[in-house]
């Protein structure tokens, strides 16, 4: 009995770590793309005409982190 609840909770442990893996990487990409666009509006002053590159990356890495989250939990991760 004692092993059964051990393999049950490697498995969940290995879960947890998955979990917080992708959130890790979710953030860290996320970040990356904000301090970007944030740097690109210091630099141009302020006008959001000349980031319009570094906007739409952030859109789609967020964008993307969004639907590996959805997967993940459709999943059961």
């Amino acid at each position: 009995m004692f092993g059964g609840w051990l393999i049950t909770c490697d498995v969940e442990i290995s879960v947890v770590m998955t979990l917080a893996t992708l959130y890790i990487n979710y953030f860290q990409s996320l970040l990356k793309e904000s301090e970007a666009s944030s740097k690109c509006m210091e630099v141009y002053n302020y006008q959001r005409d000349f980031c319009g590159f570094h906007f739409n990356r952030y859109k789609q890495c967020r964008k993307f982190w969004h639907t590996i989250m959805y997967k993940g939990r459709g999943d059961g991760v």
